[in-house]
């Protein structure tokens, strides 16, 4: 008899330790802050969710715990359990913001909620790179790349054409972030990129000095605004009348016009023009000039008849490298 109800009161025991061990008894922290890592990415895991010391990883059913984040309108962003996500989730479009998140253990019911906010705390990284400022006063301290002539300094200071300021000094806002940006999260726009110039005249015979600022604003985690800068270089150097030079001629002396890169190219030494022509360089010049290439746009209002917003001949001057040194 004694036998007996000593093993009935051991089964129940054991009984009642199996369920108890299926049904844990946790609770959820209200708020958890995190900050996501270089990669945009959170590495957490279950037991940053459970409130006060719980050791997840010494329960003996620490592969039941799990937990999901989620959107106000119950959008899963992410799900993970005791070794962490369950998989790699990028949270460019989820950062410096709040979501709810629910740990559950099992099949059971068991459940415990709160809210999560997930913070980007790392700046926008800008590194202009090339043509660093050293405050120069010569074109000899400045490398090729950060070298402009005296009569391109117009284009970029008074604004002209902007495909061409492009090719002079960078300043396209995509380009510049694909060379000079990264940032873990993308936590900018192209309305976030800006650049302000400085223009310092060093006399003409000296040159000019560009100073070009790029800044970048960015969102912090507390919804402030913060910005990163970092600037560029440039020199407008003079011309150097050391490299004057005249076109090269044919096997019979006539000049062949040919581009003289970074040079002051002037006309031809001796001009055979009939008697009774205009000598003067505007005579010379119109003497040679092909009429055929002057503007056909009858109306002025620079659409051909084609209604292309080009002229049919565009006028090209062809007199005047024979009468006017020009600087390729």
């Amino acid at each position: 008899m004694f036998n007996r109800s000593l093993t009935t009161l051991i089964v129940l025991f054991l009984c009642v330790w199996s369920v108890n061990s299926y049904s844990q008894n946790f609770t959820c922290n209200d708020h958890v802050n995190v900050t996501v890592n270089p990669d945009c990415e959170i590495d957490i895991t279950v037991d940053a969710f459970i409130e006060g010391d719980t050791d997840v990883d010494e329960d003996i059913e620490d592969g039941l715990y799990t937990y999901a984040i989620k959107t106000a309108i119950g959008a899963v962003i992410m799900t993970g359990g005791v070794n962490g996500p369950d998989s790699s989730v990028e949270l460019n479009d989820f950062v410096n913001a709040t979501y709810n998140y629910e740990v559950y253990y099992g099949q059971t019911q068991n459940a415990c909620w709160g809210t999560i906010r997930i913070e980007d705390k790392n700046a926008p990284t800008i590194d202009c790179e090339i043509c660093p400022p050293i405050n120069g006063t010569n074109p000899s301290q400045y490398d090729e790349e950060c070298l402009l002539n005296c009569y391109e300094l117009p284009i970029l200071q008074l604004r002209y054409d902007d495909g061409l300021r492009d090719d002079l000094v960078q300043e396209d806002y995509d380009d510049f972030q694909e060379d000079a940006m990264s940032d873990n999260c993308d936590n900018w726009g192209e309305e976030d990129v800006s650049f302000f110039d400085q223009y310092t005249s060093l006399g003409a015979c000296v040159g000019t000095r560009l100073t070009r600022t790029w800044t970048v604003g960015y969102r912090n985690a507390d919804g402030s605004r913060g910005t990163v800068s970092c600037t560029r270089e440039y020199f407008f150097r003079p011309f150097d009348f050391t490299r004057v030079t005249g076109y090269p001629l044919d096997q019979f002396g006539n000049p062949i016009f040919s581009a003289i890169e970074d040079s002051l190219v002037v006309p031809p030494e001796i001009i055979e023009l009939p008697c009774g022509v205009d000598v003067s360089p505007a005579g010379i010049a119109a003497f040679f000039d092909d009429p055929s290439t002057v503007d056909r746009d009858t109306d002025d209002n620079n659409i051909d008849p084609d209604e292309l917003d080009i002229d049919l001949v565009v006028e090209n001057n062809e007199g005047i490298r024979w009468a006017y040194p020009h600087y390729y």
